[in-house]
Parts: structure tokens; sequence; C-alpha cells
């Protein structure tokens, strides 16, 4: 709903939360209770290939296509 082009990444933190990454080389970051979008990260200038996050969550790592 929120990603203009194909979503190329899905990472779970738990069951709470959900980062979608994307071709339009955004990151989408949900809260899985009610599927709301609670940050939508940009700065890529590509298409996002992968992204991880730390067990703790308070980092996550991207890359995109150069």
């Amino acid at each position: 709903m929120r990603h203009m082009g194909p979503i190329t990444c899905l990472k779970f933190h738990g069951s709470s939360h959900l980062v979608s990454g994307s071709e339009d080389s955004k990151l989408n970051v949900w809260r899985t209770r009610d599927w709301t979008c609670l940050a939508a990260l940009q700065g890529h200038k590509a298409g996002i290939i992968d992204c991880d996050i730390h067990p703790t969550g308070r980092i996550m790592l991207s890359c995109a296509v150069s």
C-alpha cells in the first residue's frame, strides 16, 4: 500500500514490527498489531536488495543496488 515498486525484502522484529524494503528505494516500518506504518525511511538512491534488524531492534542495516 505504501511502496511504489515491488517489495524485495521483509524482516520481522519479534512479533511486534515488520520492515519492508522495495525497489522504490524506501524502507517502511510497520506495527503488526494494526499494520500502521510508523516510518518511511528514505536515503538509498537505488532499489533495496535486503535489510536486517539487530536483535535489540535499535539498529537496522539495508543495502541497495548500485
